[in-house]
Order: C-alpha cells, then structure tokens, then sequence
C-alpha cells in the first residue's frame, strides 16, 4: 500500500474485525497502528509488545509471546 494519509488509514480500520501486528517493536515503545485500531474499535493482537501491560490490563486485544523457534520454522515452510 505504501504511505497512506491518515484519513485512508481510518478507513481501512473500519473494515477490519482484527489488527494483527507481527513486528517486534524495540525502537517505537507504543506503535501509533494500535491506537488507530482502538479508535476504531478494532482488537489488537500483538506478538510479544505490549508497553506497560495496555493491551492486556484494558482488554483491548491479546499478546501472543512467540515460540522459540518460529522463524525457522516459517522459513522453512
């Protein structure tokens, strides 16, 4: 999709039942996606990031702690 405007971001959000977001996230602290999901109403799972326990303590989605291994196995696929 490339950079969109952030109005077009918000559209996107409201089609979606989901938003999963794979990326490790060490530099940004709290990814701006989760709260255009939020504000949308859309759930957020999150592989291993969640800062400051938001997501689990507010009910705003699930974290998922990846398995030791699991790029590996996905290359492998």
């Amino acid at each position: 999709m490339g950079k969109l405007p952030f109005e077009e971001t918000l559209k996107i959000f409201d089609g979606a039942t989901l938003f999963v977001n794979t990326s490790k996230s060490e530099s940004e602290g709290f990814p701006n996606t989760y709260i255009q999901a939020w504000l949308r109403g859309v759930p957020v799972i999150s592989f291993d990031v969640d800062p400051d326990g938001v997501i689990a303590k507010n009910g705003l989605g699930k974290v998922v702690i990846p398995w030791k291994g699991q790029r590996k196995q996905l290359k492998n696929m």
